[in-house]
């Protein structure tokens, strides 16, 4: 069926609260390349159980913000929200960066219909469930930024590829974890029907935060998939075009790759987008040694 869900190398465990009772079920595992969790499997053994009636709160959620700084809208999370038998929650973020652990919220409330957590980071969000939707501020460095949470839908990655085949995918389009689902199980030629896709229909609509897919490309280059993650690093190219560290990510990918013309062509187009100076460097050092500084 293809889903992150299906290639485990660590269990969660959740606590389901149902129509039935309170059971628990196994979640599968996540993904160590992307510590994103992907589609839920439609099978009992590997879905996270579903928010009922009885506690809409519990399951997996992901969400869109806006970057008060850079004033944009990207997705966020995801969230896994779990009910312990006493009745507590738990929430855990599950970080969208390689090589990083998930991070468990503290200071989680949940009074009806208000959320509340605090992340290790210091930032703060407080939320109003309504509809099925968990909408609110998340506070950070003196910032407040709108968000806006969605349960992930329990669908595989031949259900989204079906989506596409048939001319549906406005009906739902792809989360940022199910887009990653597709670009590791399915590869990045899918990955890019789907992004093709949706910026047809909606060009505005970002399906991943620049980080994820660039953190997956250089995961395939520490493993000397190096042809892969070009392609996956152009894809990050595609969505970001005035994004300088996507070139610079590009740029160094096609230099492991033997593609020193390419990796120039990059590398000088990451500097023309005016980069923090960590990525200018970065830049500055690869064209050095390629003997192409100017």
């Amino acid at each position: 069926m293809g889903s992150i869900l299906e290639d485990a190398v660590r269990p969660i465990r959740t606590k389901c609260v149902g129509t039935k009772g309170v059971g628990t079920k196994g979640v599968g595992t996540l993904l160590l390349v992307t510590l994103l969790l992907g589609t839920l499997l439609a099978t009992s053994s590997a879905a996270v159980c579903a928010a009922s009636d009885d506690d809409p709160i519990v399951g997996l959620w992901e969400g869109r913000k806006l970057d008060a700084r850079a004033q944009v809208t990207e997705p966020w999370g995801p969230f896994l929200i779990q009910r312990e038998d006493d009745g507590s929650l738990t929430v855990t973020y599950l970080d969208s960066r390689f090589g990083r652990r998930d991070q468990a919220m503290r200071h989680v409330r949940f009074d009806g219909d208000r959320l509340s957590f605090k992340m290790g980071s210091g930032a703060v969000l407080e939320a109003l469930l309504r509809r099925g939707t968990l909408s609110g501020m998340l506070s950070h460095h003196g910032l407040e930024e709108d968000l806006e949470l969605e349960r992930i839908p329990n669908r595989s990655d031949r259900d989204i590829m079906t989506l596409l085949e048939d001319g549906r995918l406005s009906e739902a389009p792809p989360m940022q974890s199910e887009l990653m689902s597709v670009l590791v199980h399915q590869g990045p030629d899918n990955a890019r029907r789907l992004f093709e896709a949706v910026q047809s229909q909606d060009p505005d609509r970002q399906l991943w935060g620049p980080s994820a897919v660039n953190a997956y490309g250089y995961e395939l280059l520490n493993q000397n998939q190096t042809a892969l993650a070009v392609e996956v690093l152009r894809l990050n190219v595609a969505a970001y075009p005035q994004a300088a560290n996507s070139f610079d990510s590009l740029g160094e990918a096609y230099l492991r790759n033997g593609d020193r013309e390419l990796a120039i062509e990059a590398l000088r187009h990451a500097l023309s987008l005016h980069p923090r100076p960590e990525v200018r460097n970065n830049s500055l050092e690869l064209l050095r040694e390629l003997g192409a500084l100017n």
